[in-house]
């Protein structure tokens, strides 16, 4: 089972995810669909007979939810997914009754569909497993460097590298959070390690990931790999402020606005943008300080209001540069020099582009 589970995510192989929708939220695959055999409430009254009555009420139950029109309609949600994905699998929770019955009423259409053994349980240990075991073993360097100053980007500019900002769906600041909702840990924890291994199966010789904090937003990095980090050399980015500002503008002010903009209409999107800054300037008030925080807060209402006449966003500058220089740079001072780590090289992206080519 271990080789097929490898090669399954290996080759993003579709699986079709009978839980409940409550159970899907809570964690799932990238390569899952959720058709749910039970709907949040019938899984849970049939739950309760069962505790109460036994498995055999609790399945008599069950077939009295299914009218003839319902269990048709599930049958049909799935016929058209087996049809579009003649490769994939099904699974419940432990590759139980669920799974069982939904492979049946599929094979009445008279196709063959295989489940997975042991369920999502047996996918998620397994990926528990390899997140583990790679997570102390592949070949990681960390790309480190000052907010601002393109680590991201130059990330995706390195043949072998896992984004765990992109997989968290955060810019990874006190400032990053997106427009699209952060996974849940355990989507975050299974996208990581299917990652993994992909590059373990590449054999990549070096694989380069951001530095980061604990947290990337409210998505949690996972402890083995923390710990690594801790030890891993560093390749760190430095560039000018002059750069670091463009770059901070580009994420936080021009992209993020249109964000804001592209999903609520011109008006409403820059409501949106306004209180996504001064909510993320509150809560790193304790940290900051109450005066910088009004000081900084009274650029940015200064840079919206010439916007709005301009609609030119040079006129965050002050305000970007009060916080990459007042709260951002101190703040990494400091951790840097708690950090016990090799730097390998230092130097602008261009220069780390060239070390990587020839060195790696």
């Amino acid at each position: 089972m271990t080789l097929s589970l490898r090669k399954m995510f290996l080759e993003n192989t579709p699986l079709l995810d009978v839980r409940a929708p409550t159970e899907f939220q809570q964690g799932a695959f990238p390569n899952s669909t959720n058709i749910p055999l039970l709907d949040d409430e019938q899984r849970h009254k049939i739950g309760i007979c069962y505790k109460e009555h036994g498995q055999e009420k609790a399945i008599a139950l069950g077939w009295k939810m299914f009218p003839t029109e319902l269990r048709e309609q599930r049958i049909d949600s799935w016929r058209k997914f087996t049809q579009a994905n003649p490769n994939g699998f099904l699974y419940c929770f432990r590759g139980g009754l669920r799974s069982k019955i939904t492979r049946e009423w599929i094979a009445e259409t008279g196709i063959d569909y295989p489940m997975i053994e042991g369920g999502y349980k047996s996918l998620r240990a397994y990926l528990i497993e390899q997140l583990d075991l790679y997570s102390a073993d592949l070949p990681f360097t960390i790309l480190g460097g000052r907010t601002g100053s393109g680590k991201t980007k130059l990330l995706h500019q390195l043949k072998n590298h896992i984004d765990l900002e992109g997989l968290a769906v955060h810019r990874g600041s006190s400032f990053g959070a997106l427009l699209t909702p952060q996974p849940s840990n355990i989507d975050f924890e299974n996208a990581l390690s299917i990652d993994m291994i992909k590059h373990n199966a590449n054999a990549s010789q070096r694989i380069f990931i951001e530095d980061e904090g604990r947290l990337i937003g409210r998505v949690c990095i996972p402890q083995t790999l923390r710990e690594r980090m801790k030890t891993l050399p560093v390749i760190e980015l430095i560039e000018t402020l002059e750069h670091r500002i463009a770059v901070a503008e580009s994420d936080y002010i021009t992209d993020l606005l249109s964000r804001y903009q592209s999903a609520h209409g011109d008006e409403r999107g820059l409501e949106l943008f306004t209180a996504h800054h001064h909510t993320a300037l509150h809560k790193i008030r304790k940290r900051f300080g109450g005066d910088r925080v009004e000081k900084t807060l009274g650029h940015f209402n200064n840079a919206l209001g010439a916007y709005k006449k301009e609609t030119s966003t040079e006129h965050f500058h002050p305000y970007i540069k009060a916080l990459l220089t007042e709260y951002y740079d101190p703040m990494y001072d400091y951790q840097f020099s708690k950090k016990d780590r090799e730097i390998v090289f230092r130097g602008d992206t261009e220069a780390v582009l060239a070390w990587v080519e020839q060195d790696f």
